[in-house]
């Protein structure tokens, strides 16, 4: 499936949103920073974990942390 940035900004859109309401409101740069490197190393664990070889396809998951970090 192809996707145009659209497509990608509109699912970037409704992420924020929806972790604004998790984390609204934000105690500070600490937390926002806290937050976007757990997000970026969920990202960086399934990266070590993706292996097509031994049927570990990953980039799904790759996919939705990097939306959730963005």
């Amino acid at each position: 499936m192809i996707e145009t940035f659209h497509d990608l900004a509109l699912q970037v859109a409704m992420e924020a949103t929806r972790a604004a309401d998790i984390y609204s409101p934000m105690n500070g740069p600490h937390e926002a920073y806290a937050i976007i490197k757990e997000e970026f190393e969920e990202f960086w664990d399934e990266v070590k974990a993706f292996s097509i070889p031994k049927g570990r396809d990953t980039r799904a998951n790759m996919r939705l942390e990097l939306i959730q970090t963005a």
